[in-house]
């Protein structure tokens, strides 16, 4: 006897942290998983159990439900029945059924959904403006026409608009921009192929040999050591406003250059033997093993928190009630960064720095002072939470050092509570 079930994999996340949904074929108490090209969030899965799905949902529960009955119907046909067999009937019926043609606006809406459901606000953007760019250059093209010749196309079309607005000076960054929604037209083409949108004879049109992406090295300009140690000991305050938003300056860079995001959401219950732990916001959803990440609480970061943490609320310096919403995080960041960079400029222009004082620019400056101050690179990279030295960016965290080490690494800013100065 053969009995065919749906379920869902817990066992093999993909690496987006989705549950692949899959056939599991019994036959003579031999048990295989067949994939269904299919997978939904953990929250889609708490809503179908619940019996709370959307109109969306239940459509693709209806198509998921159609294919266990086709393979019931197929096994049930076999004599004798075969694994493999069945495997190569539900492949052919289900390439046929699926091979038609879908707009690429409605498979990036798709994506857009999905990064609300996980609640990836920030990237839901990125694809909103993608799919505003798409439907502005051609609206009605359809996903499998998306070949070289178009990536040639929208890139001119992309590039000229850019010149035309902003004249030629940014060209590079236009480029570097541009190379951002590739990326992101990537993965909604693999979102498609996933989902049996695009058949055998698609040719995907990046790669070697295809379509590349292009890139250019600008050279960022960042805060020297000195011009660092003047920004570190400033205290010339015209308000208490330009005062707190120095502070929180100091905070991300003494935070191993942790965005404001992270920042905000730091608790008191994650600080353990002079350690602040946590897992990164940007990569949380996007790495099969969750990564935490350590910061030493060295002295000019203990007397910081001693004297803006909240200790009203269980978050040290996001001052939350409850546990906030992702979009109550990212409208806090968004106005509270607005607010601190318009008094962070005045200060910088009053220590004379070249470029804008932003919060930002306290993770563009983090690594270039170790580095400057004799850290290897391989410990930066380690700290960062990078794999090696070559993927040293400007983003810099602690990650699995010993304790030891990550002391040693952070007396470098201890040299803020000396008159040591370094020319380098």
């Amino acid at each position: 006897m053969t009995t065919i079930k749906q379920v869902f994999d817990y066992r093999t996340p993909r690496v987006n942290g989705e549950i692949p949904v899959r056939l599991r074929v019994t036959h003579n108490r031999k048990t295989t998983h067949i994939s269904l090209n299919a997978s939904l969030t953990e929250v889609q899965i708490k809503k179908i159990e619940q019996g709370k799905v959307d109109k969306e949902l239940s459509h693709f529960i209806k198509e998921l439900n159609d294919l266990t009955y086709n393979a019931q119907k197929v096994a049930a046909k076999l004599e004798p029945f075969s694994i493999s067999e069945l495997k190569r009937q539900l492949s052919n019926s289900n390439t046929s059924k699926n091979n038609k043609d879908h707009l690429l606006v409605d498979i990036i809406q798709l994506k857009i959904k999905k990064l609300e459901e996980n609640q990836q606000y920030k990237s839901k953007g990125h694809y909103k403006t993608l799919l505003n760019m798409i439907t502005t250059f051609d609206s009605s093209l359809l996903l499998k026409d998306v070949d070289q010749d178009f990536l040639h196309d929208f890139e001119q079309f992309y590039i000229d608009g850019r010149i035309e607005k902003d004249g030629e000076s940014q060209l590079e960054n236009y480029y570097n921009t541009l190379s951002i929604y590739f990326r992101n037209l990537k993965a909604v083409i693999n979102l498609g192929v996933d989902h049996k949108m695009l058949d055998h004879t698609y040719e995907f049109p990046f790669g070697k040999n295809k379509y590349i992406i292009k890139t250019y090295n600008t050279e960022k300009e960042i805060f020297s050591v000195d011009q660092v140690n003047s920004l570190m000991t400033f205290n010339s305050f015209d308000t208490k406003y330009q005062e707190n938003a120095h502070d929180h300056w100091k905070v991300c860079f003494l935070c191993n250059g942790s965005n404001m995001s992270d920042v905000l959401q730091f608790k008191w219950t994650d600080i353990d033997d002079d350690i602040i732990s946590f897992v990164r916001q940007k990569t949380e959803n996007r790495t099969k093993t969750v990564r935490k990440l350590s910061i030493p609480i060295i002295k000019p970061l203990r007397e910081l928190i001693d004297r803006i943490g909240n200790r009203e609320s269980e978050y040290i310096f996001g001052g939350f009630r409850t546990p906030p919403k992702k979009t109550t995080i990212q409208n806090k960041v968004s106005k509270m960064c607005k607010g601190y960079n318009k008094h962070l400029k005045v200060i910088g222009v009053k220590i004379g720095l070249p470029i804008p004082l932003t919060i930002s620019t306290s993770r563009h400056s983090y690594g270039n002072y170790l580095a400057k101050n004799g850290v290897p690179l391989e410990r930066i990279a380690e700290m960062m939470g990078h794999k090696d030295k070559q993927r040293f960016t400007t983003y810099h965290y602690i990650g699995s050092l010993d304790k030891k080490i990550l002391f040693e690494t952070k007396q470098t800013n201890m040299l803020f509570d000396s008159n040591v100065k370094l020319n380098k």
